[in-house]
């Protein structure tokens, strides 16, 4: 082999060299991020097995010292499974030994209890996928649970604060993550398989869904908790809208599911609420109160059959003031929000096909006693805004038509709630709660046209 041969192969020998320790380093940096993304706060090795060892030690030895975290779990949720399942994140998915998701990961394991089935897959075998917590919790999930993709929703149970909530839904998680049918769940077609240690049995589904309602829940968005999910597809279901919705969640009357006794009345006060639109949202936390005051404090067998909406929400006032009578109509005088009224000229055709002048008016209430008329005129319950109005909140405006026909000629049309902030026109009814017609609502553009607002009339997305 000639000198030039020799240096060449000599070059070659150092290049791959190099490039081998290159690799070997960037394999070994690699290994550092994953180590270092993986690890937790404290040493996770041995804690399930250190509080084991304390939690089963005899009588009267000494205090052992064990992870808080896994000390926080509820004593009734310390199972077998639970310890096998412990173990396996303990070695592959450390950063789940948190609080929160150990106890939520503690429930999930009461599971096997409930349906008398074990796992769908051992827990030995799962694969963990993602890199965050809630990827990782869903994974862990999902392998242990889920014969079929399911929404995530069944895993918000969980996480519930209320622990009697979350002991009464285990049956219907999972048999739905075994594959079983909502529909058949919550018909009780499907009798919950057992009890747990404690011996309390468990309730059935509380809430009627129809086959319409479950498959809109297990096909909720993210994002919702399972009680507000249900909500939602009751609110739905009852013709209420959006912001009714979000009005009753910020009550403690609908943070949970109630029993098979109250669920039932709660419904009929959805369904009440919902035929009546006009109400104001921020009177139905303090109305909610006021009715439960009345069903569960006063007398059982109140219900909201022939209820009107004015009257119950004078009486809740008069309730929450501690007042023994209220004034029919106030005196109280309103500011003026700013916006412009209109007038505009029209014209159609009668029957006979002559031409019919038709002036529209849009006007702002400005004094209680007009808020009065218009709620009776309507028969609605806009004199509930008052408050809203003194604030500066809301204004209400009227929409009338003048044709010279009939006794007076002169014929109200819509209510409009105008958000003053937000310059946003959120509701508009007219008598009894109709919604608009085409022609009405032409004219309610044309005004928004021309005050720069914005209609938004809470139509579900």
């Amino acid at each position: 082999m000639d000198k030039d041969s020799q240096f060449s192969s000599q070059r070659k020998a150092a290049r791959r060299a190099r490039e081998q320790q290159t690799r070997a380093e960037q394999e070994k940096r690699q290994q550092a991020i994953l180590k270092a993304l993986c690890k937790p706060n404290v040493e996770a090795k041995g804690r399930v097995d250190r509080f084991l060892e304390n939690h089963t030690a005899p009588h009267g030895r000494g205090p052992h010292p064990f992870d808080s975290v896994l000390e926080s779990v509820p004593r009734e949720n310390l199972t077998e499974e639970f310890f096998e399942v412990a173990r396996v994140v303990e070695d592959q998915a450390p950063k789940l030994i948190d609080k929160e998701y150990m106890e939520a990961l503690s429930w999930a394991c009461k599971i096997p209890y409930v349906t008398k089935r074990p796992f769908v897959r051992p827990p030995a075998q799962w694969e963990p996928r993602g890199k965050g917590r809630d990827s990782l919790f869903r994974s862990l999930i999902e392998h242990l649970l889920a014969k079929f993709p399911v929404t995530p929703l069944l895993w918000s149970v969980f996480f519930d604060k209320n622990g009697t909530h979350k002991y009464n839904l285990l049956p219907l998680v999972g048999h739905v993550a075994g594959g079983g049918s909502l529909v058949d769940f919550v018909s009780g077609k499907v009798k919950s398989p057992g009890v747990l240690p404690s011996e309390r049995p468990f309730p059935p589904f509380p809430i009627p869904l129809t086959r319409k309602m479950c498959h809109e829940l297990l096909a909720m968005p993210s994002g919702f908790s399972f009680v507000a999910a249900v909500r939602r597809v009751q609110v739905r279901a009852a013709g209420g809208s959006e912001r009714l919705l979000q009005a009753i969640l910020t009550s403690q009357h609908f943070a949970t599911l109630g029993s098979t006794v109250n669920e039932p009345f709660m419904q009929t006060v959805i369904e009440w609420l919902a035929r009546n639109p006009m109400l104001d949202a921020s009177e139905v936390p303090p109305l909610l109160d006021y009715i439960a005051h009345r069903r569960y404090d006063e007398a059982e067998d109140f219900t909201m059959k022939g209820r009107s909406a004015v009257a119950l929400v004078r009486a809740m006032h008069a309730w929450h003031d501690g007042l023994t009578r209220v004034k029919s109509f106030s005196k109280t005088i309103f500011v003026e929000s700013g916006y412009q009224p209109i007038t505009l000229s029209m014209h159609r055709k009668d029957p006979d096909g002559q031409q019919v002048a038709e002036t529209w008016r849009i006007r702002e209430i400005l004094t209680g006693r007009q808020l009065a008329d218009e709620g009776r005129r309507q028969n609605h319950c806009v004199y509930s805004y008052e408050r809203s109005i003194v604030s500066g909140h809301t204004s209400i405006w009227s929409m009338t038509m003048e044709d010279g026909q009939g006794k007076t000629g002169n014929w109200a049309q819509l209510t409009i709630e105008l958000r003053n902030a937000t310059r946003t026109i959120v509701q508009a009814r007219g008598r009894f709660n109709r919604r608009a017609t085409a022609r009405e609502h032409s004219v309610m553009a044309r005004w928004a046209a021309e005050n720069k607002l914005s209609i938004n009339l809470g139509q579900w997305g």
